[in-house]
């Protein structure tokens, strides 16, 4: 059985720059983005960052001050992330693995975001809960999830029509994301990866502790868009 990291490492180096250049992929992006609600001098974690287009598309909003850390556990992930965001200034890139506690203090950051990688996390109430501690009061949480129909085969089908000359592509794209994407079913059906309903990410969030939850769709209607708040404690002390 093929480990977890050399998964997501040969997904880093064979796909996902595949799936990066959809146009629905490009969108959810920024649609995840502009849910953060940014503004100058925050911090935000980018959770899982992957190579890092998420945390790219953030560091060129408008905001002067703005830091961003990226964390993933897969080192080729990161390798890619190092290469993609090498001119971004304001991003610092970090092996940190999310089924272990996240090595930050309590209220330090303003935002955190984590874009298809939830699903794939054995204990999400744990992480979660990591996400709410690490969160300012007021801070806001960003999520992008595959909805519990997802497919990858709808993406592209979506891309086409906006580009139908990429459809010669598709011979070669398509075989190699759908191989990858089997396997992810594949623990899906095992119950090791979980896409889930609109309730349950509700369910969760509010058991986690957040509030003001907001769900939509993105990605080709293949992704719910989730964003929480962490209610204000009243009293806040400052972040180190």
């Amino acid at each position: 059985m093929i480990s977890r990291g050399v998964f997501w490492n040969l997904y880093g180096g064979a796909v996902y720059f595949m799936i990066a250049r959809a146009r629905p992929y490009q969108r959810m992006s920024a649609d995840v983005v502009d849910r953060l609600a940014l503004d100058g001098h925050m911090r935000l974690l980018d959770a899982g960052c992957g190579p890092g287009y998420h945390a790219l598309t953030a560091s060129r909003s408008k905001y002067e001050g703005l830091s961003i850390t990226g964390i993933d556990f897969s080192e080729r992930m990161l390798e890619l992330a190092r290469r993609n965001c090498v001119n971004a200034t304001n991003i610092e890139l970090c092996n940190v693995d999310l089924c272990e506690p996240l090595p930050f203090p309590d209220r330090y950051f303003d935002r955190v975001l984590i874009v298809n990688a939830l699903y794939s996390l054995p204990d999400a109430s744990t992480v979660l809960k990591e996400f709410h501690r690490i969160l300012i009061s007021d801070g806001r949480l960003v999520i992008a999830d595959p909805k519990p129909g997802a497919r990858v085969a709808a993406v592209f089908a979506s891309h086409i029509r906006e580009v139908p000359l990429d459809i010669l592509l598709m011979p070669f794209v398509l075989p190699l994301v759908a191989l990858f994407n089997a396997v992810i079913l594949s623990k899906r059906k095992k119950a090791e990866y979980h896409f889930r309903s609109e309730s349950e990410h509700r369910d969760l969030l509010s058991e986690s502790g957040f509030v003001d939850i907001s769900i939509v769709s993105t990605y080709a209607d293949q992704d719910w868009l989730i964003s929480a708040r962490k209610p204000e404690s009243g009293i806040e002390g400052p972040c180190p």
